[in-house]
């Protein structure tokens, strides 16, 4: 599904981006609801509630959670930035992290660069952190604009898979790079990063305690980076993510994401010869010290 959303960014022509997935619908009026309000206020993200449909009453009490999960309460309706909203959204344990419920300005993403993370499942939590991290003009309103049909093998509902662990711990890694270029200006924003960040680890951790002992075993085809970042996941949630440890890990989750992240984009910009070279020259001035 990341493929074909960012193929539909890179096509689409109109002023606002709108997701729908193919077995739900858009409310009555919605078009026209959200578009207004995203330009009375000039947002580039505008946020909005979802109703519920179950495909029948044995899927209605095995995901009765999933009833109100939508419907959030919060008056989030005046305008704030990305980084603010990602702290009340924390702080009212309303972080609903689909792309489906979200209007998005065409221009923002694209200035932005802001795409899905291609080939993975629950790509959704990366983008929408993405999204409102770059931010400075966000709001919500809390209308069910939008009807998600609940059937018993989407991705949500589905029996856990590798591919679901996998697309968790992606998404993880790519916010904690994220947030570790972030500068703070109030000390409840880094909270409310922490707070979103902490959680898709626990889904990851989550999705991994839910593997058979076959789909464990694909733990050998995730990358040494990979594996790391998880092995120091998995530390911290031993540790209940309390006191320096949890601090450590999430400095050395960063400095390491950090670091590739530096290597990609000079290499990128220098070629592969002078990206060894630089390599080369830090590893022998480490070696020095």
């Amino acid at each position: 599904m990341s493929a074909s959303r960012n193929l539909g960014i890179s096509l689409a022509r109109g002023e606002y981006l709108l997701f729908v997935d193919s077995d739900d619908a858009l409310a009555e009026g919605a078009i026209d609801r959200l578009y207004h309000c995203a330009v009375e206020d000039d947002v580039e993200v505008l946020f909005f509630n979802a109703s519920a449909v179950f495909e029948n009453s044995f899927v209605r009490s095995k995901y009765r959670d999933l009833k109100t999960y939508y419907e959030t309460r919060e008056d989030l309706s005046a305008v704030v930035s990305g980084i603010q909203m990602i702290s009340r959204l924390a702080e009212a344990r309303e972080f609903r992290a689909s792309a489906c419920l979200q209007l998005t300005k065409r221009e923002y993403l694209l200035k932005n660069s802001i795409r899905f993370i291609d080939y993975i499942l629950h790509e959704d939590n990366a983008y929408t952190f993405e999204l409102l991290l770059r931010a400075s003009r966000v709001k919500r309103v809390n209308e069910p604009l939008y009807i998600r049909n609940v059937r018993d093998d989407s991705i949500v509902t589905s029996r856990t898979r590798f591919a679901h662990f996998y697309g968790y711990l992606r998404c993880y890694m790519r916010m904690m790079t994220l947030s570790g270029l972030m500068e703070y200006q109030r000390l409840d924003e880094e909270k409310g990063v922490q707070i979103i960040t902490r959680q898709t680890a626990r889904n990851t951790l989550g999705t991994w305690s839910r593997l058979d002992e076959q789909n464990k075993m694909k733990l050998n085809t995730l990358s040494p980076l990979e594996k790391y970042v998880f092995d120091l996941i998995r530390s911290s949630e031993s540790a209940g993510y309390a006191g320096t440890g949890a601090g450590r890990t999430s400095w050395l989750v960063r400095k390491y994401l950090n670091m590739l992240s530096v290597t990609a984009n000079y290499y990128r910009k220098h070629g592969l010869a002078l990206t060894l070279k630089k390599i080369g020259c830090h590893l022998r001035a480490k070696s020095w010290r």
